[in-house]
């Protein structure tokens, strides 16, 4: 698409240079009858044309600018106005806001008057402050560049044309619309009739307030921000066009306004819209990095965050086992009793005892005679196991009376003998 355009705008010159100025053709009607696709609208082309280059205008491809007039009250109110002003930081702004002149045209009379010598006397000045309060606010100022420029790369860079297409269309979007439409006209005018050597920067400064609240809506920063204009910073207190923005980027930016045409669902009033925020303190407050800052910060986040309470652990109480005593015998109350740890059933008691006596005679048994003797005393415990002592005893230990304890008598057994 692009280098067709471009084709065409060759062709069309050659034609022309071969006609008198009287019967040549303009460029965006012979684009129009010679581009081949049919598809693209009128307004679609003319907008190619002003981002390559090919014309200076969306609305007009001829040239704009014209003589300018000075009558002789005009002179005088110049030199009033000049004489008025001449000390301040931008005079010929404030001229400008007097009169329907360009900066340029204000400058070249200012020069014809013999007013000024040079036109760097109507360069904007900077303010000069004092050497102890630039030393005082030297740190506050380096942390607001660096607030309004991490503002600034949070904006959303987008299409100008996305961005109307977002907004609530009412009467404040359109007042500030035509006064940055007004603002871009000057602008292009002053650069069209000035070398670009001479060109210098152009603050964006509304003089309705309706229009400077209005700027400070997100959504209207955006829109200047696609138009590649200058975010303000500690020296700035506005929005500024830019020295490194060319002719046909102001063109093209100014006709992507001109030419937008909002949709019926975008009527409505913006009371449901953001509120209006001042930029500087809302920085100072979110972005600021001093060390006093960041601690108080943190401070703020000890105290608002509740302390986890610390659960007690409760130690496990010991538990008090009661050892039953061995009850005591008549015969002897001062011996000392000792806890019964286990108790013997009978029927181990009569092994141990049948062991017992086996161990006595082994020395005068002979081994076969003593493996069958303990056999024998084995089966019989078996058979024969008394339950009576058993729960006799058992009784006497769970009772607290001092009754003596009852043991079973031992089973005396008899063992065959080799005399027998």
């Amino acid at each position: 698409m692009d280098e067709e355009l471009r084709k065409l705008a060759e062709e069309n010159k050659l034609i022309n240079e071969t006609l008198p100025p009287d019967d040549q053709e303009d460029l965006m009607k012979f684009i129009e009858q010679s581009f081949s696709d049919s598809s693209k609208t009128t307004k679609q082309l003319r907008l190619r044309c002003v981002k390559l280059g090919l014309i200076q205008n969306a609305n007009k491809s001829g040239p704009r600018s014209s003589a300018v007039v000075w009558t002789e009250d005009m002179a005088e109110s110049l030199t009033i106005l000049w004489r008025e002003f001449a000390e301040a930081q931008d005079p010929v702004s404030k001229i400008q806001d007097r009169l329907d002149f360009t900066r340029s045209e204000i400058t070249n009379k200012l020069l014809s008057l013999e007013l000024i010598k040079d036109k760097n006397e109507v360069a904007r000045k900077k303010n000069k402050s004092k050497r102890g309060e630039e030393s005082l606010h030297e740190s506050a100022l380096d942390r607001s560049s660096v607030n309004r420029a991490l503002l600034f790369e949070n904006i959303a860079q987008e299409d100008t044309e996305v961005i109307l297409r977002r907004c609530r269309w009412n009467d404040k979007l359109e007042n500030a619309l035509k006064w940055l439409k007004s603002e871009l006209e000057d602008e292009i005018k002053d650069r069209q009739d000035s070398e670009h050597d001479d060109w210098v920067e152009r603050s964006l400064v509304p003089q309705d307030p309706a229009v400077a609240e209005y700027l400070e809506r997100s959504h209207f920063k955006s829109i200047l921000k696609s138009g590649f204009f200058l975010w303000p910073d500690h020296e700035h207190m506005y929005w500024r066009i830019g020295v490194n923005c060319s002719l046909n980027d102001l063109d093209f930016y100014k006709s992507c306004l001109d030419d937008f045409e909002p949709e019926e669902n975008q009527y409505g009033s913006d009371v449901d819209s953001e509120a209006d925020v001042p930029a500087a303190p809302l920085q100072q407050n979110i972005l600021s990095s001093s060390d006093d800052e960041i601690n108080f910060f943190k401070k703020n986040i000890v105290e608002a965050t509740p302390s986890p309470a610390k659960e007690k652990t409760k130690k496990p109480k010991k538990k008090r086992v009661k050892v039953p005593l061995r009850p005591a015998s008549s015969a002897s109350e001062n011996e000392e009793t000792e806890p019964v740890q286990e108790f013997e059933s009978p029927t181990k008691n009569l092994k141990n005892m049948s062991l017992e006596e086996e161990q006595e005679g082994a020395t005068d048994l002979p081994a076969e005679a003593l493996s069958q003797t303990r056999k024998r005393a084995l089966e019989s415990s078996d058979e024969d196991e008394p339950k009576e002592p058993f729960r006799e005893v058992k009784e006497s230990l769970n009772s607290d009376s001092e009754e003596e304890l009852i043991r079973p008598r031992k089973r005396r057994v008899i063992l065959d003998s080799d005399s027998d």
